[in-house]
């Protein structure tokens, strides 16, 4: 028999897995990387807009190929971070985004939620917001397009 919180984590799986937000492309995004390999199964791509003077993050795709708790992870992951400064975005950690995706049982994080998204994820949006970073700090107001394959553990 399941308690409240499993009941609560296969209903926050099912909404993003059967109704994902922000899936595809951006026409003008600031910034786009991809990391895993879609020949595996765990591919993710994502493209972020950005306010040149706020350093905002004002919109966030992705393209994930690999199990439902990947595009769920995917999903959540880019409701999350819009509206957070570069430097806000840095400071994500796995546990935000459990916290994020509601009432998780410890022992489930890191199959439900997908290492893809936590570890190698992460990892690619760290490698993108210090891009950007970099690039608003050299150029201000800089509209260019970022782009960042993060390599695989």
């Amino acid at each position: 028999m399941r308690d409240d919180t499993d009941n609560f984590y296969l209903f926050s799986d099912k909404l993003y897995f059967i109704n994902p937000k922000n899936v595809g492309a951006l026409d003008t995004p600031n910034a786009a990387g991809e990391v895993g390999a879609v020949a595996c199964g765990d591919g993710l791509k994502l493209m972020m807009g950005f306010d040149p003077k706020t350093h905002t993050i004002t919109a966030a795709t992705f393209q994930t190929f690999g199990r439902g708790s990947a595009i769920t992870a995917s999903s959540a992951f880019t409701e999350f971070i819009v509206g957070k400064t570069i430097d806000e975005a840095l400071q994500i950690t796995d546990q935000d985004m459990a916290d994020f995706l509601g009432a998780l049982p410890p022992h489930t994080i890191y199959s439900s939620l997908d290492r893809l998204i936590l570890e190698r994820g992460l990892r690619l949006m760290s490698e993108f917001f210090r891009a950007v970073r970099k690039a608003f700090e050299e150029t201000p107001g800089f509209s260019r397009l970022v782009v960042v394959k993060a390599s695989s553990p």
